[in-house]
Order: structure tokens, then C-alpha cells, then sequence
């Protein structure tokens, strides 16, 4: 009876294996406790630390309780042994109490160390330490700045711990791709780490593809292929005091994902956007995104992106506009943008909010573009149809000698031309067909039927997708200027070349 109750105390707890697992934090079956909530996301360091204590104050009462339980039953055990002097059970017994209480004792398992030295390619040895659940990974720089090679991409495990230590740097050879992670890549962390990919082919240095509760922090990305991309539903990734250096595409993309969030990045010479949302993603958070050169946009929101937030970020010398928001049900606040080559913000999309901001010495290339000439401006364009947009409480100046920012606040006339049989057309184009808005997804000549319907349709000889919709008239419309200041203007504070008569504050 005795021997039987012994069993089942183990068994019970999974074995004395699962016991130490679980008082480490690598197992946390039956703890109560969700395990996401052993990686606390998020950037903040208050935030971080305060979850982590959360957390394993829960754990460690849980375990105190069960490990107690369990040990009360061991001795109960242990007495019915000794008393029928069955010594040999009574001394494994006493052996398996000795490791229980060792368990307790082993509060996190001796850390997997890299070593990354000069000219060393560490592509094995990190493989071989970045397991499913495994101690933390350190990348050891030695001397600290010390650069190693990389000559493979890396499958990011499930509950993955990587800091670097000592400032390592990664150059990337055969792959630009330095990190990878899938379904199963989940509750990770990596910090502390610079990847060089000058040499290597044009690829996202991390690449992450429906992955989910992780976090990138003090990264440094140089001369990526691509920069960080999250694709395919990724969701709550916190990247965090991020650092890209002349990306050859962009710094941050995300695709289709929702729930991220970018705090505290440093975006220069990037030849695309600085941060670029496309397809659907929303809920997505940025926060202190900042550029000093930037080949397109520092934050740009594509069609179909919706409900995202962006926030206490600056913009300088970008190639385009300094923002531009196409998708619907932004939030934007203080935002700030100098000498970009097209206006300060561009607001294509419908039913966005910008509170807070200053937008001095823009549209430097307005003679390329007639549209880059506002601080402000509301634009038709990339499918967007700039209606039901608010901008409150925002200054808009230029203090140049010779005055490039030509307009304050712009609204420009309607921007798409209605469909028409007989007309050639290339992938890419735009029309209406009555309220609604497509874009061709092949080349060739028009039909003789408009599209129509929701989803892909043909006109009888071109593939067309509906991708937004007008509210009652085909203008930029019900776009609202509250509370902005205008210093000076080459040309005018604001102007309206809409015909629309819901505007307010435009003219």
C-alpha cells in the first residue's frame, strides 16, 4: 500500500524529471498559469519586470503548495516503510526526497554560452544550443564587438532565450536571412544583437511567419536585404529599441498580422518605408519611430490596414511624403515631419485621426509632383478615398528663406476616373464603378460589362477587385481641420479643389 501511495505522489507530478522542469519555468503544466505568461511582452522595463514577479510569485506558491502535498505523502510513505523494514524502497525513497528538494533549489538551469570571435562562424554552435525549451542562449562577443559569421538561417524554437553579451555582431554570408520563425515560434526572446548583412543576398534579416508572444529588443540591423518582417497572422511580437542602418528595402514590415508593436526605432538610409503596414493588419502599435533619411515614407498604412496606432514620432528628409496613411481607423498623435521631399502627412484613407503634430518645410520636391505641396494634406490615391479623415490641434510652418511648403492644408479634386469599355489598362489601375473602387489584377483592354460585386470580377476581358468604397459621393469628403495653425505658405494656408461641401475647415 505504502509502495503504491509512493507511485502516485511521482507519477502525479509527472516524475522528478518534470518536477525540476517545472520549478525552473520550462514546464508549466498544471501551475494554473498560462504559458505566454513566462515570456511578459511588451518594451518597458517596469512593465516587464513587474509581470516577471507576477508570474513567478504564482508559480512558486503553486509549486511550494504542491511540492509540501507531495512531500507529506512521501512521509507518510516513508514511515509505513521503515515500520514493515522495507529498507532498500525506504532508501530510494529518501533519494527521490533528496532530488525534490534539490528541484526547489535549482531555481533556472546554467545558461547555453556562444562564444563569438573574430572571424568565427558560430552557425553549428548556435543551432545546436537553440532547442524547443532549452536554457538561455548567451552570443559572448570576445573581445566585446567582436564580429562572427553566420553562413545559415536559424529556425527560432518555441520559448527561446537569445541575448548577446559584450555587443556580438553577426555577418551574414550565404543567407540574409538570420532568424526564421513559423507556427511554432512562440514565446521567444532575442536582444542584445547586431546583424550585418552587407554582404549577403537581399533578404529579411528576421523573418517571422504566423509567430506569436515574442520579442526582439536592442537589435541593430546592418545594411539588411529587408529588415524585420512579420507576416502571415504573426501577433503580440514587441520589437523594441530597434536600430536599422541603410536597409535595402525597408525597416520593419508587417503583413496580414495584428496586436505587434514597434517602441523605440531608429530607421535611416532604409531605400523604402521606415515602417510600412500592408494587406490587412491591424491593431498594430508604433511608438518613437524616428528617421533622419529615409527613401519613401517613414510610417506608410496601405488599403485594407485598419485600426492602428501610431505615435511620438519624427520624420526628416524622406523621399516622399513624411507620412502616408491610406488604410481607415488610424489613430495618429504627435507626429512631426521636416524637409520631406512630398507633404508632411497625406491622409488617402477614410476615418483617420490625427491629434497633435508639427509639419514644417515640406514638399522640397513639390515641382515634381503637384500633390507634394501641403504641411497637411487630403489626397485620393492607392485606393484610398480620403473621406471622414479629422486633424486637430497640429502646426503647420515654413521657416526657409525661400518658402517650398506651398499649401498649409490641401484637398485635392477627385482622383479616379469611372470605368469605360474599349480602354486599355495595366495591372495596378484604379476606376469606379459606381460607389465602389477597383483595381485591375491583369493587363489588356477593357470589356463590356462594369465590375461588379465584392471579391474579383471580370469585366468580360480584365480581372478586377473590389478594394474600397465610396460614401455617398465620389469627392474627398467630411474631412474635418480643427485647431491647426498656420505659419507661412509659398502659395496659400489651405486650399480645397474638391467639390465637396462637407469639408470643414479646408478652405
Amino acid at each position: 500500500m505504502a509502495t503504491t501511495k509512493f507511485l502516485q505522489a511521482v507519477g502525479g507530478m509527472g516524475g522528478m524529471g518534470a518536477v525540476r522542469r517545472a520549478v525552473r519555468g520550462r514546464h508549466v503544466s498544471g501551475s494554473g498559469v498560462p504559458r505566454a505568461a513566462f515570456r511578459p511582452k511588451g518594451c518597458s522595463t517596469k512593465e516587464r519586470t513587474q509581470a516577471a514577479r507576477s508570474v513567478a510569485t504564482s508559480v512558486q506558491t503553486r509549486f511550494e503548495k504542491r511540492i509540501r502535498s507531495k512531500a507529506f505523502t512521501f512521509c507518510t510513505a516513508g514511515t509505513t516503510l521503515a515500520r514493515i523494514n522495507v529498507w532498500p524502497r525506504f532508501a530510494a525513497l529518501s533519494l527521490a526526497c533528496f532530488w525534490l528538494a534539490l528541484a526547489g533549489c535549482q531555481a533556472t538551469a546554467a545558461p547555453t554560452v556562444v562564444l563569438c570571435g573574430a572571424g568565427q562562424d558560430v552557425t553549428e554552435a548556435l543551432r545546436a544550443a537553440l532547442r524547443p525549451e532549452g536554457p538561455e542562449v548567451i552570443l559572448r562577443a570576445v573581445p566585446n564587438g567582436a564580429t562572427c559569421s553566420l553562413s545559415r538561417s536559424l529556425m527560432i524554437p518555441r520559448g527561446l532565450n537569445l541575448a548577446g553579451q559584450g555587443h556580438p555582431v553577426l555577418r551574414l554570408s550565404e543567407t540574409g536571412n538570420a532568424f526564421r520563425g513559423d507556427q511554432r515560434s512562440r514565446n521567444f526572446s532575442i536582444s542584445g544583437i547586431a546583424i550585418d548583412g552587407s554582404d549577403a543576398p537581399k533578404a529579411s534579416a528576421i523573418a517571422l511567419r504566423g509567430s506569436s508572444d515574442g520579442r526582439l529588443a536592442r537589435l541593430r540591423l546592418i545594411r539588411p536585404g529587408d529588415g524585420i518582417v512579420l507576416a502571415e497572422g504573426s501577433h503580440d511580437i514587441a520589437i523594441c529599441d530597434l536600430e536599422v542602418v541603410e536597409s535595402r528595402q525597408h525597416g520593419v514590415t508587417i503583413r496580414d498580422s495584428r496586436g505587434n508593436a514597434v517602441n523605440g526605432a531608429r530607421l535611416d538610409g532604409q531605400r523604402g518605408f521606415g515602417v510600412v503596414l500592408v494587406g490587412t493588419s491591424h491593431d498594430n502599435r508604433l511608438d518613437r519611430l524616428s528617421t533622419r533619411r529615409s527613401g519613401l515614407e517613414l510610417v506608410g498604412m496601405t488599403v485594407g490596414t485598419h485600426n492602428n496606432t501610431l505615435e511620438n514620432s519624427s520624420a526628416n528628409n524622406t523621399g516622399d511624403n513624411c507620412y502616408s496613411i491610406t488604410g481607415s481607423n488610424n489613430r495618429l498623435r504627435n507626429l512631426t515631419g521636416d524637409r520631406c521631399a512630398g507633404s508632411g502627412i497625406t491622409l488617402y484613407g477614410s476615418r483617420n485621426t490625427l491629434e497633435g503634430g508639427r509639419f514644417t518645410n515640406n514638399a522640397q520636391r513639390h515641382d515634381v509632383r503637384p500633390a507634394w505641396a501641403g504641411g497637411v494634406s487630403f489626397i485620393q490615391g492607392f485606393g484610398g478615398v480620403a473621406q471622414g479623415n479629422t486633424v486637430r490641434d497640429v502646426t503647420v510652418d515654413d521657416d526657409q528663406p525661400r518658402p517650398t511648403q506651398q499649401v498649409g492644408v490641401l484637398t485635392t479634386a477627385a482622383g479616379y476616373q469611372a470605368w469605360r469599355p474599349g480602354v486599355a489598362v495595366r495591372t495596378g489601375h484604379y476606376t469606379h464603378s459606381g460607389l465602389s473602387l477597383y483595381v485591375s489584377r491583369s493587363s489588356g483592354v477593357t470589356g463590356t460589362r462594369p465590375p461588379f460585386g465584392p471579391g474579383r470580377v471580370s469585366d468580360g476581358a480584365v480581372v478586377w477587385e473590389l478594394v474600397n468604397s465610396f460614401e455617398g459621393t465620389l469627392q474627398p469628403d467630411g474631412n474635418t481641420v480643427e485647431n491647426v495653425q498656420i505659419g507661412r505658405a509659398a502659395r496659400a494656408p489651405r486650399e480645397d479643389h474638391s467639390a465637396s461641401q462637407h469639408n470643414i475647415g479646408t478652405r
